[in-house]
């Protein structure tokens, strides 16, 4: 019988199993051990060393849980667009901060936070470093959530607008529209601040729309572009909007026609001499009565409401003056057959939808509805998707004249110093306060997306497993 060395005076052909020396015991363990396809060889050779991975998850799991009570107290705050840190944040202050005040306020009710801030040395949520991480954290989850509905819709329109904070830096606010099939609804979301200010000619703003375009993966899906009258945006040689056409033909410029509408009849009515007196003595109310308490009080003991102040409109005039001349011609022209060309229209309008019985006085919203009601878009196809990319189309920018309210409230004097980043995230959660409670409706999910966001930060180690 041919024998196999194993070991010094070991031969397998003469000896049973049982009298085999350790080592070559040893060697059939081995061979069990790496036939097993769970088993971590490091925790198998080293007791201590399996020890320390089961004590470092259990705190790993323990400091998550805690960063379920830190995400809690940041969706609050940045929902109510409240200031986070105090003067004084240190334990002898009676007022340190409404983000320390919350969490102190809900330690009374929960004993692990409680433990948490009485007792922990290396992970301390007062950090200004894992505040940031964590508010940046939800802010990438909202604009995942956002990147995951772009890419189920078929038409997207950007718009843009640019303002001046309280830093005097040159704001750029982004918004996207689109039709969204989670809410079965057109939606537009926000997707931030750019600090423009080093650079506004028309080539940075082109480069920033490339960045918004690559980065949602909307290259064949750009239909429209909406921005102000001001000729770095609106100019149709050199401004925006042209290279924007030039390298996405679909892409149709759209003026906001509330920019149009307000300078149309602010030029229409001062032809009238009479109603520029009356709207210019309308307009100089407030300022009379706000430069003195005491006209100011004996205001309000006849009114119940305070007067508004005339807001300034920042619109560009010049691009749009010839367009307001001929239609206040045409308006002089055609007035006495208003009535017949306003007949015409409306029948031609009946004719376009003649398929649909109740559609005739529906918006494209509302077709789109009705036809999703009934069950209908399959049938009516092309009809839905004419509907999709006509409320797609942006009429104004008025969702991003909003977002410069957000941004008066959350990056105010006192919060100036806020760095470009956090003031930024800040933003986008108040903002997409909607979209950030639908995402809660599933709270598991939401704080390990955050969790894991967080995680993928420098230095995060003591959250993960191992």
């Amino acid at each position: 019988m041919m024998t196999i060395e194993l070991a010094p005076k070991i031969r397998l052909g003469t000896q049973s199993r049982t009298e085999l020396t350790p080592k070559t015991g040893g060697y059939f363990k081995l061979k069990t051990f790496l036939s097993s396809s769970t088993a971590r060889i490091d925790t198998s050779l080293d007791k201590q060393r399996k020890i320390d991975i089961q004590l470092h998850n259990e705190k790993a799991a323990k400091n998550r849980e805690i960063l379920k009570r830190l995400i809690n107290a940041i969706c609050f705050l940045a929902k109510q667009e409240l200031s986070f840190r105090g003067h004084n944040e240190n334990k002898y202050s009676v007022n340190r901060g409404n983000y320390m005040e919350l969490l102190i306020s809900t330690q009374e009710f929960d004993p692990l936070l409680q433990e948490h801030l009485y007792t922990s040395t290396i992970f301390r949520d007062t950090s200004v470093s894992i505040q940031n991480d964590l508010i940046n954290s939800i802010a990438d989850v909202i604009k995942h959530e956002i990147f995951n509905e772009i890419q189920n819709t078929q038409y997207v329109a950007i718009m843009l607008d640019e303002t001046t904070d309280i830093s005097n830096k040159s704001q750029l606010s982004t918004v996207l529209k689109y039709f969204s099939k989670n809410e079965n609804k057109i939606v537009e979301r926000f997707l931030g601040f750019d600090d423009m200010s080093a650079d506004k000619t028309a080539t940075s703003l082109f480069k920033h729309v490339n960045r918004v375009v690559e980065k949602f993966k909307i290259e064949n899906k750009l239909v429209a572009q909406t921005y102000d009258g001001a000729a770095v945006m609106s100019g149709h040689l050199n401004g925006l909007q042209s290279k924007v056409l030039e390298k996405y033909p679909k892409a149709i410029f759209t003026h906001c026609y509330a920019r149009v509408i307000n300078l149309i009849l602010q030029q229409s009515l001062e032809c009238n001499k009479e109603l520029k007196i009356f709207f210019q003595g309308l307009n100089s109310l407030p300022v009379f009565f706000s430069h003195s308490p005491k006209r100011l009080k004996a205001l309000s003991e006849f009114m119940t409401k305070k007067l508004p102040t005339l807001a300034t409109t920042r619109w560009n005039l010049l691009h749009n003056y010839q367009k307001i001349l001929d239609f206040q011609n045409q308006l002089y022209q055609e007035s006495e057959n208003f009535d017949t060309l306003w007949a015409s229209f409306t029948e031609n309008a009946n004719e376009l939808f003649y398929t649909l019985k109740e559609s005739s006085d529906k918006s494209s919203i509302e077709i789109m509805n009705y036809l999703s009601e009934m069950s209908l878009n399959s049938g009516f196809s092309e009809v839905y998707k004419l509907a999709q990319l006509i409320s797609t189309i942006p009429t104004s920018t008025a969702s991003v004249e909003r977002s410069f309210s957000s941004l008066k409230r959350i990056h105010t004097y006192c919060r100036s110093t806020q760095t470009q980043e956090r003031m930024n995230s800040l933003n986008v959660i108040s903002i997409e306060k909607e979209l950030v409670f639908k995402l809660r409706a599933n709270r598991n999910k939401f704080y390990e997306d955050v969790i894991n966001k967080f995680t993928e930060k420098e230095g995060r180690i003591e959250f993960e497993f191992k």
